[in-house]
Order: structure tokens, then sequence, then C-alpha cells
């Protein structure tokens, strides 16, 4: 799923159009994948109240209404618009909507009415096709009410919200005018610009693709000058899918990788035993973690069963294993003393695996400031740095709108995989547009996290992949598995890494099933 700005996306639908797909067709085509999304984002809900604007997203919306309440759905339907004044393909769905199925509750979401919409609860969903791409300027009075009143009735239902295109509202955000908050975002053809600035996640929730164009589509950009290739993707299950192909029969533990987690120091002897399980949550083949010796005992009680541990620094076992493994995740725990720098600087001089760098690994990278160490790291390593880390590792502070240009930047300068943390997590490669991923929930926002991500990219480059797809799969399927969790749990308070861990199978399997 490229990412494009909205201009550019009116211009590919446009010449699509003209090419002989009609705009009704591509309707139907977004509307069978809202409903799909719906169902499969919401499995435990079978009420929705769509909220319905005038124009071709109001369409999308009454398209969807109808699919869903073929399916079985309870099924309302507030109009925030004169019907006389709506476009012909919103007209077109209204009125399909109405003959197939009569028994559809409608509702005038304008005063008095708006204060009469039949609100779902905790197991419904409400569906915001009040504005698409196009929006221009503020918001009338019937929509700002709306927007306030549904936002309202969010916090104290607890009903879930999915918007089409874009939250109504979040156009203006820049100008901090209010927007609709919503859980997830379905975003049609492609992803917008808009969606995935960090600014703007508070309303625009999770991201979902909706595909709706043939393959035949970029030939259309690039008729409209559209630099496609150029453009940042997000991580969504289309472009992933191909990373994870079913395991052979006559595979062995060897075939996925063998990985060492350097990390735990004294009273931190958690974060590399998390790293560890989430690379063999992740399906690597052998595991080890080699803490430091004042952590050992500790880091030794309680790695998972499965685990070889080891004291890191001198000795022949770990000197073995540094020439026996494929994968070093390097960080987790390790403190940031001169001890913890002459260890990584001697893992960085005597090993040339793929490295994951995370934590104490990007402190020290951070202090080391004649770069030798970061130049160690070129062609071979991810680094995942929150904010707060990349800050250090730049020497200066950066805004959220910076986050793409600083990313990229760093990972062309340095020659690494940059992984900058975030609602909207870049993976930034040199020579390649960066990626963005569009799963994760606040949820994660939570000690052990970053650890477990660690190692679940480390298990990925275990079984092969580069350094790239290695770090975006592990990003989504991390992400993945704290909404899978979610949706079961019903709340994000209190999600931790351990239950996280848990799903990462889960993830996996809906990957494969997307």
């Amino acid at each position: 799923m490229k990412i494009l700005t909205n201009e550019e996306v009116r211009a590919v639908e446009e010449r699509v159009i003209a090419a002989g797909t009609p705009a009704a067709v591509l309707m139907e085509r977004a509307a069978e994948g809202i409903a799909a999304a719906l169902a499969r984002e919401f499995p435990q809900c079978r009420e929705a109240l769509f909220l319905i604007g005038k124009g071709n997203n109001g369409g999308d919306g009454l398209a969807a209404a109808r699919r869903l309440a073929e399916a079985g759905w309870h099924v309302s339907v507030a109009l925030a618009f004169d019907p006389a004044l709506a476009s012909p393909l919103c007209t077109a769905n209204l009125t399909a909507l109405r003959e197939v199925l009569p028994g559809t509750a409608f509702f005038p979401a304008a005063d008095p009415g708006i204060g009469a919409l039949p609100w779902p609860g905790s197991h419904g969903i409400v569906v915001d096709a009040l504005l698409g791409i196009g929006a221009r300027g503020g918001l009338s009075p019937v929509l700002a009410e709306l927007v306030a009143l549904t936002n309202f009735e969010r916090s104290r239902r607890f009903f879930h919200v999915a918007a089409i295109d874009g939250p109504t509202g979040a156009h203006r955000l820049a100008e901090e005018e209010p927007a609709l908050t919503a859980d997830l975002t379905l975003s049609i053809g492609f992803g917008k610009e808009d969606l995935f600035k960090e600014a703007g996640a508070d309303s625009v929730g999770r991201i979902v693709e909706v595909p709706i164009f043939d393959a035949g589509w970029t030939a259309h950009a690039e008729a409209a000058d559209i630099p496609v290739a150029d453009k940042a993707e997000a991580l969504a299950p289309s472009l992933l899918f191909p990373l994870v192909p079913r395991r052979l029969a006559r595979s062995h533990k060897g075939d996925y990788g063998r990985v060492l987690v350097v990390g735990g120091s004294r009273g931190l002897t958690g974060a590399p035993v998390m790293t560890g399980l989430g690379a063999l949550r992740a399906g690597v083949g052998l595991l080890h973690i080699a803490a430091r010796k004042d952590a050992y005992p500790t880091v030794a009680a309680r790695a998972p069963l499965e685990a070889m541990v080891v004291a890191a620094g001198d000795g022949a076992d770990f000197d073995a294993l540094l020439h026996k493994v494929s994968v070093l995740a390097v960080g987790p725990g390790l403190g940031t003393d001169y001890d913890a720098a002459e260890l990584l600087r001697r893992i960085l001089g005597e090993t040339s695996v793929p490295l994951v760098l995370d934590a104490d690994a990007l402190t020290l990278l951070a202090q080391n400031h004649d770069r030798t160490l970061l130049e160690a790291c070129r062609g071979r390593a991810i680094l995942t740095p929150h904010p707060g880390e990349m800050r250090r590792l730049l020497g200066r502070p950066f805004a959220d709108g910076e986050r793409e240009t600083v990313a990229t930047r760093f990972a062309a300068e340095y020659g690494v995989v940059l992984v900058l943390k975030g609602v909207r997590t870049l993976v930034a490669t040199p020579d390649a547009p960066a990626r963005i991923n569009t799963t994760g929930n606040p949820g994660l926002a939570a000690g052990g996290s970053g650890d477990l991500l660690a190692g679940v990219i480390a298990a990925q480059l275990g079984r092969g992949l580069s350094l790239r797809d290695a770090a975006s799969l592990g990003v989504w399927l991390h992400g993945r598995a704290a909404d899978l969790a979610v949706r079961s749990r019903g709340a994000e308070e209190g999600l931790g890494a351990v239950e996280v861990a848990k799903w990462l199978a889960p993830a996996l399997a809906d990957l494969r099933g997307a």
C-alpha cells in the first residue's frame, strides 16, 4: 500500500475511471472491503451506526451499510445532509439501501434529530462516512456538533469508531480544530499521507488497507507524473504475506537461525529474558542469552526453558558463541558503563553476522563521539530507537513532522536499517523508500515492549530475511499481536510484553489468512 497525497490519490482514481473502470464499481469494491474489514477487526460486533455525509465518502458508507445489513447486522443510518444535495453515487446507494433493505432505520443527524441517534453500546461500531479526502475548510455547524457528540458518546459508552478514509475534521488538525476520534481508519485504495502523521494518530487510530485498484494502477500513476517508486509504503498484509511461507516438512532447528541475545546487568535482568521470549515466540530455531556476570544467575533462573544461558565477556563458552550464532541482539539491560561499552566494541569487531541493536546498545553508540561503533554497524545492523534514543543518536531534538526525513537520512549516512518507534513506527533503509507501520495500540506503552520487539526482529533475521524485511515483518507482527490481545481481553490497560508474546503466533496466522 503506497502512501500518496490526497491530490495524487484523486489523480490516479480519475485516470482509472477514464480508462474504463466505472466509479460505481470502485465504490462497490470499497464497500466490500469495508464490510469485510469491520467484520474481521470487530468480530464481537453485530450492530453499527453509520454517519453519512453527502459526498462519495457517504456513498461508500451506504454501500458498506447495505452489505453488513445483508449479512445480518443491525444497521442504523444517520444522514447529516439534505438528500436533495447528495452526490449522484451517494444518492444511488441511498436508494439501493432503502429498496433492498426497507427495514433499515434512518435518522436525521442534525438538530433536533442529533440528540436521538441510536448510539450503540460497547459491542457496537459507529462508522464515520461524513467527509472524504476532498474536505476543505472548517466543519459546518452540523458536522462540528456531530463530531463533538460522537466523541462524547464514545467516551461514555465505549463503542468502537471506524472512519472511512479519515476521521471527520482530521484535515484541520494543523489548525487545532476538533476531529472525530477513531479507533480504526479504513484507507481506501492507497495510504494517504495525512493519516500517517504522528501528530494525528490520536484521531486516526489503527490503519487498515482496503484495496480497490487492479495492478495496472501504477501505469496510471506514472502517466500522472507521480513518482510511485519513491513513495513510502504502509506495512500491510499485502506487502508482508510473501515473507511468511509455510515451513517445509524436512526443516530443522538450524534452518530458523541461532540467535544470541547479549544483555542484562545488575537490576536489569528482565530485559534480555523478554528479548529471548520474543525471538522464541516469533519462531527462532535456537536461542542463547549471554548476561553480564553480575546478572547471570538471575537471568539464568528467569530465562525460558528453551534458552541456553552463558556469562557474557571472557570465557570459552561466550567466545565460541560469538563465532557460531547467525544473529546477535545486543543491548537489552546491558548497562552503559565502561565494561558494557568494551563488550559492545568487541562484539562489533569480532563478528560479521546481522545485528539488532536496542536499548543500552543505542545509548553506547550515542556516547561514542567519534562514531567508530556506528561505522562498524554499516551494512549489517538494525537499530531500534524510541524518539528519546533517536535524539541522543542525532545529538539534537527533532519534531514529529521530521520523523521520516530524520530516519531516512540517518539510515543512508550510516548504512543501517533504522526502526524509529512511535505510533507510526518507521522502517528506514538506505536507498529505499521508508515503510510505516499500521498495527499496534496504546497497550504497548509499557516497559518490556521494546525488548520483545528486538527479539521478534532477530527471529526474522534468523530465517534469512534481509535487514529491511526482517525489521518490517517484526514491527508489524509485534503490533498485530498487541491488537489481537486487546481484542481478546477487551482493554488496553495492563497489557504486558509477556502477554503480547502469547499472541505472536495468532498474529502470524492472521497475516497468512488476511
